[in-house]
C-alpha cells in the first residue's frame, strides 16, 4: 500500500512538472518576422513591350508551444508595390505576365495583397501529427511554390505518422485554397481558373471557372526512407479531386557512391484519370476533358567534391494533356523550367543539362547554378495537346544564392537570368511571343527571416 501511494504520489508530481513545463512551453516562443522583396524585369522582342517591378512585403507569423499535445499558430501576409509597369498595351491586349504575379491576381484594381494565410491547430503525439485549418502545405503536386511574394495556401486536414521506422503515412483532405498571389481563399472548386487563361481541346477558350463541382481533395502518401542510409527513397502520392480527376504519383530514388563521386538515379512517374465528367457534363466547361494522362521524368545526377551534374529527361505521353491546376502548385519535374510550367501540354519532350556548386571556406553561403534545357512542345495550332499556346523553345538559365551567416544570419539574396530562344513556328502571331519565347527574364530576390 506504502509502495503504491509513493508512486502515486511520484507520478503525481511528475505529472504536475510536466504540466507546468507545458504551459511555459506555450508562451515562451516569440513571434517568426519575415522581409521579402523581389524585383522583376522582362525584356521581349523589340516590337513588343518590356516590363518590370518591384515589390516588398513578408509576414508575420506566431507558433505556440506545445500544451497536452496542442500547438496553435497563425500568420499574416502583406505585399506592396514600390513601382511597377505591367499594365497593357496602348491597344489594350497585351500584359504582363510574371511581373503582374507578383501582386493580387484576384483583383488587378489593387494589386496588392493582405491575407491571413495561416491559422491552425496542430496535435502532435509520439510520432504522429494532425494539422487542422489554414496552412502552408508542400508536397510534389499540391505545393506553396514560394517563388512569389505570397505563396499558395491550403485549408483543411492533414495527418502524418513515422511511428512505424524508416516510413512516412499521410492522410488528408482540403475544402479551400488560396492560390499564390491572392488575397483571399476559395472553395476548391472556384479556386480552378483563378490565375491561368487557356483553351479548351476543341479549341475554344475555356470556361470552367466557376462551373465545375466537387466536394475537395482528398489525398494520401506513403514514404520509405532511411535517415540513416540515403540509398533507397520511394514516394508515393495519390490526390483524388471529387468528380474531376485522380493523380497518382510515383517517386524513386537509388543512390550509392562509386569512386570519387556520389550517383543518384531518379524516376518520377505520374497517372491521371478522369473522374466522373471532369466537373461538368459540358466539355468547354469541365476541367478534366481527356479520359486520362501520363508523364515519365528521369535524371541521373553526379555528385563529386563541391559540384552537382545532371541530365534529366521528361516525357507527356500522347493521348491526354497532363494537368494539375496552377492554382494548387507547380508540378516538380526533373526538368521543370525557370519561369515555366510543362502542364498542360500532351506529347512533349524535355531535356535538362544543370550544373550546380556549393561553395564552402572563405565562400561558404555561395551557390551557383547553371543549366540549358530543350523544350519540345506540340505546334501552338495543336491546341488539343498544347492548352497555353506555348511554342518549342530553348532555355538557358544562371543564378546565384548567397545565405549571410554570423549577425545577418537568416538573410538570404538570389539573383537569375533566364533567356527562351523560340524554336517552333509562331505564325507571325504576337500572340505565340509574347512573354513566352524570345525574352530575357531577371529576378532578384531578398529574404530575410528572424527566427523566434
Amino acid at each position: 500500500m506504502l509502495c503504491a501511494l509513493t508512486c502515486f504520489s511520484v507520478y503525481g508530481q511528475e505529472a504536475e512538472v510536466e504540466e507546468k513545463e507545458d504551459v511555459e512551453e506555450l508562451v515562451e516562443k516569440g513571434p517568426e518576422l519575415n522581409f521579402r522583396s523581389i524585383f522583376m524585369n522582362t525584356q521581349n522582342r523589340s516590337y513588343l513591350p518590356d516590363y518590370y517591378a518591384l515589390a516588398v512585403g513578408g509576414h508575420l507569423k506566431w507558433t505556440s508551444g506545445k500544451l497536452f499535445g496542442f500547438r496553435f499558430g497563425a500568420a499574416f501576409y502583406q505585399t506592396n508595390a514600390v513601382f511597377k509597369n505591367f499594365t497593357r498595351d496602348d491597344e489594350g491586349e497585351l500584359e504582363s505576365r510574371y511581373e503582374a504575379s507578383l501582386f493580387d491576381v484576384s483583383f488587378e484594381e489593387t494589386r496588392e495583397i493582405s491575407l491571413l494565410g495561416e491559422v491552425f491547430l496542430k496535435y502532435e503525439f509520439k510520432e504522429n501529427t494532425i494539422t487542422l485549418g489554414r496552412m502552408r502545405f508542400n508536397s510534389p503536386l499540391i505545393n506553396d511554390q514560394d517563388t512569389r511574394m505570397t505563396p499558395s495556401f491550403m485549408a483543411g486536414i492533414w495527418g502524418e505518422s513515422k511511428q512505424l521506422d524508416r516510413f512516412t503515412f499521410g492522410l488528408g483532405y482540403f475544402s479551400h485554397n488560396a492560390p499564390r498571389s491572392s488575397s483571399r481563399f476559395y472553395t476548391i472548386e472556384n479556386s480552378l481558373g483563378v490565375s491561368s487563361e487557356s483553351r479548351a481541346i476543341t479549341g475554344r477558350e475555356e470556361n470552367y471557372e466557376g462551373n465545375v463541382r466537387t466536394a475537395g481533395i482528398f489525398l494520401g502518401n506513403v514514404r520509405f526512407h532511411d535517415p540513416d542510409d540515403d540509398m533507397y527513397f520511394i514516394d508515393i502520392w495519390n490526390y483524388y479531386t471529387h468528380n474531376i480527376f485522380n493523380s497518382l504519383h510515383f517517386e524513386g530514388r537509388l543512390q550509392k557512391d562509386l569512386g570519387p563521386a556520389t550517383w543518384e538515379g531518379s524516376l518520377m512517374f505520374v497517372q491521371q484519370n478522369k473522374v466522373n465528367n471532369g466537373g461538368n457534363p459540358e466539355l468547354e466547361k469541365a476541367y478534366f476533358q481527356n479520359p486520362s494522362s501520363r508523364f515519365v521524368s528521369s535524371r541521373l545526377q553526379a555528385e563529386r567534391n563541391q559540384n552537382k551534374y545532371s541530365l534529366a529527361y521528361t516525357h507527356i505521353l500522347p493521348g491526354g494533356r497532363y494537368l494539375h491546376p496552377r492554382e494548387w502548385g507547380i508540378e516538380q519535374t526533373y526538368t521543370n523550367p525557370s519561369r515555366e510550367r510543362t502542364e498542360g501540354t500532351a506529347d512533349t519532350h524535355e531535356w535538362l543539362l544543370l550544373w550546380e556548386r556549393e561553395y564552402r571556406n572563405r565562400l561558404e553561403g555561395f551557390t551557383t547554378k547553371a543549366s540549358y534545357g530543350i523544350f519540345n512542345r506540340p505546334d501552338v495550332m495543336n491546341v488539343p495537346n498544347n492548352k497555353y499556346l506555348l511554342p518549342s523553345f530553348h532555355q538557358v538559365f544562371v543564378g546565384v544564392e548567397y545565405s549571410f551567416s554570423g549577425v545577418l544570419s537568416g538573410l538570404e539574396i538570389e539573383a537569375f537570368f533566364t533567356r527562351k530562344i523560340n524554336r517552333g513556328n509562331t505564325y507571325n502571331n504576337p500572340e505565340f511571343v509574347h512573354n513566352k519565347v524570345d525574352m530575357n527574364h531577371i529576378s532578384i530576390i531578398l529574404n530575410y527571416t528572424i527566427p523566434n
